[in-house]
């Protein structure tokens, strides 16, 4: 399996219409992945693991670096790491990632509920396909 990187940006202008739209597509999807949130900020984590139930996935949310235990046992699908990044993050080689970054400043990273569900619908298209 291929690892994947999501970093999106977007006209503000077109977000709403695109939340909506990523809502009603994930509605009449039957399946649920399994996304770990992780990061430093509190707020901001729990911020992100909203948006990702709201997606209807199944969410982990996690303050700090997870150890290999805590990721087999939950075994992610899709990781989501909030920045800054906690310190010796070990990412599994084929995780496909989403970068949160709020507000987006370094990398131009996903820093919206709109851009999140967008990177969530692609990298979930591309599990199902890989898997």
């Amino acid at each position: 399996m291929r690892r994947s990187i999501c970093v999106a940006v977007m006209p503000h202008w077109q977000k709403s219409r695109l939340t909506n739209f990523m809502i009603g597509l994930a509605a009449n999807s039957r399946r649920r992945q399994r996304i770990m949130v992780v990061g430093t900020n509190v707020t901001t984590v729990q911020q992100v693991s909203g948006y990702c139930l709201k997606w209807g996935a199944e969410v982990l949310p996690y303050y700090g670096t997870p150890n290999e235990e805590e990721i087999r046992l939950f075994e992610p699908q899709i990781w989501v790491i909030c920045l800054p990044i906690p310190e010796n993050l070990q990412l599994p080689t084929n995780a496909h990632l989403i970068i949160w970054e709020d507000p987006p400043a370094v990398l131009q990273a996903v820093s919206s509920r709109a851009e999140l569900l967008i990177c969530l619908e692609q990298l979930s298209t591309k599990w199902m396909y890989y898997s």
